[in-house]
């Protein structure tokens, strides 16, 4: 009975180790991915001409963002007037 008892234990305590190195192993297997295949910055990208359509682009941004309850990344370019010298860059590697 003693035997049984330390049989089913190792069992157990095996199966564990091997669900936590598992475990362990997808972590750093996404890690690498992630960092071969990194996610888009921005799944939405909007540009307006400043006189004609602000408040359109200001308004659809939000209704972008109202409809994906907040999971949409939306880029609208008077939101980042420091980075405007790269917004080349940020269509083309950094939208969706």
């Amino acid at each position: 009975n003693d035997k049984q008892t330390r049989t089913v234990i190792g069992v157990i305590l095996l199966f564990l180790v091997l669900a936590i190195t598992l475990a362990f192993g997808l972590l750093v297997l996404r890690a690498f991915y992630q960092k071969l295949f990194p996610s888009k910055m921005y799944d939405i990208f909007l540009c307006h001409h400043k006189a004609g359509a602000g408040v359109l682009c200001r308004w659809l941004k939000s209704k972008l963002l109202q409809q994906s309850k907040g999971q949409a990344k939306v880029f609208l370019d008077s939101d980042e007037l420091e980075g405007l010298a790269d917004i080349g860059d940020i269509v083309k590697s950094q939208s969706e």
